[in-house]
């Protein structure tokens, strides 16, 4: 679900429930912004003197992330200047869980 709140913000929640396993979960946007990491549930993004700042909450603790945007696949675009942010969660099996991820100033 997205929702773009009065103030600003814009809010995304996700809802899962796991099968027989174990499962990493792993969530990503693209961006050409430079992110930092403030905090395991804190990511700021900047790009051309702004900053927009992404919190993540769940049922179970995260670990934010960066990763490469370029692809080994000869078919993918080259992506130049994209990274992507995110974060992931280790969900343990037959469980809901629920991600919401916040992006504001």
């Amino acid at each position: 679900t997205v929702t773009l709140h009065k103030d600003g913000k814009l809010s995304i929640t996700d809802r899962m429930k796991t099968s027989d396993e174990p499962r990493t979960l792993r969530w990503n946007m693209a961006t050409t912004a430079e992110p930092e990491t403030i905090g395991p549930d804190t990511i700021t993004l900047k790009e051309d003197g702004k900053t927009l700042i992404m919190d993540i909450t769940g049922d179970v603790s995260v670990r934010t992330r960066t990763w490469s945007a370029r692809s080994s696949n000869s078919w993918d675009a080259p992506n130049p200047g994209v990274i992507f942010v995110g974060y992931e969660a280790e969900l343990a099996p037959h469980t809901e869980y629920t991600f919401t991820t916040v992006l504001h100033k």
